[in-house]
């Protein structure tokens, strides 16, 4: 992979154009507008079909409501205890199984996933807490990445396209394996009238201290989301998304991320990453 300067380029890529369907605004990105997608270290787990749809997981715990939504479902997000509503942004759908084959399969190609644990295998390999570079990878598209500030307490990097080639290369791939069909239903559901996925982030980490709780969108009405996909998960830790009561930040419930399912954050859906130490030797 070929390193380059931040001197050399302008600030990173975010289109606001492709991907288009009938209904509803979605956004790709760092957890911040639609977009997900998670690596987190070691063994991957097995694909949940979809003939799973409908039927809940045996001992995933968490705090939330976790049966696997039927392809097609947009399910609200709600507390496991009472059934109540968590926020009113929040939602969990299924996706198509050839959606994630897909994305781990050009991740793999491209040299993404190995760059991605090049990062938080070693503390001496990630970037400095605020900082960035620019890299292309074996495919010979740019891709710029980061790492959140201090205050985030964590090994976090998030990897995006660095410009309009390597954007529409990786919408060109979730299109053609699903994606879009996702994004229609979402659109159904939720009465939307246009759908742009404009900002794409694969997030990687390892260990987080404390989780930097934040919201990713305000004041949209309801028609921007970050849509997480976990892509690569640690065997039998515990939930890694901690969400907080739409009315009240102390009230916090955590979410264990599923193998074909992805979760959207909208307005105002407070939510951090939760505590965590997947290293070989914690500490």
């Amino acid at each position: 992979m070929t390193r380059i300067t931040k001197k050399q380029l302008p600030h990173h890529y975010a289109a606001s154009r492709v991907l288009r369907s009938r209904k509803g605004l979605v956004t790709f990105s760092i957890l911040v507008a639609v977009s997900l997608i998670g690596f987190f270290t070691h063994t991957k787990n097995n694909d949940v079909s979809s003939t799973n749809s409908g039927k809940s997981e045996e001992d995933i715990g968490g705090d939330f409501e976790q049966i696997i939504p039927h392809i097609g479902e947009v399910m609200p997000l709600s507390w496991q205890a009472d059934r109540n509503l968590v926020t009113p942004n929040a939602y969990r759908v299924s996706l198509p199984p050839e959606l994630l084959r897909a994305m781990k399969e050009y991740c793999d190609t491209n040299g993404l996933t190995e760059l991605a644990r090049h990062y938080i295998l070693s503390e001496e390999n990630n970037i400095s807490p605020g900082g960035e570079e620019y890299l292309t990878l074996k495919d010979g598209l740019l891709w710029y990445a980061q790492r959140p500030a201090k205050k985030w307490k964590s090994d976090m990097h998030w990897i995006s396209p660095a410009n309009e080639e390597t954007h529409e290369a990786y919408l060109k791939l979730i299109n053609e394996n699903g994606f879009l069909s996702v994004l229609n239903y979402i659109g159904d559901k939720l009465g939307l009238d246009s759908l742009v996925a404009y900002h794409l982030t694969f997030i990687v980490v390892s260990h987080c201290e404390r989780g930097f709780l934040h919201h990713d969108t305000t004041g949209t009405d309801g028609k921007v989301f970050n849509v997480i996909i976990p892509m690569e998960m640690v065997d039998g830790s515990p939930p890694e998304l901690i969400i907080t009561k739409f009315d009240d930040d102390h009230v916090k419930g955590r979410l264990k991320y599923q193998t074909n399912v992805a979760v959207l954050i909208g307005d105002d859906a407070r939510h951090a990453t939760s505590e965590c130490d997947y290293r070989d030797e914690p500490g």
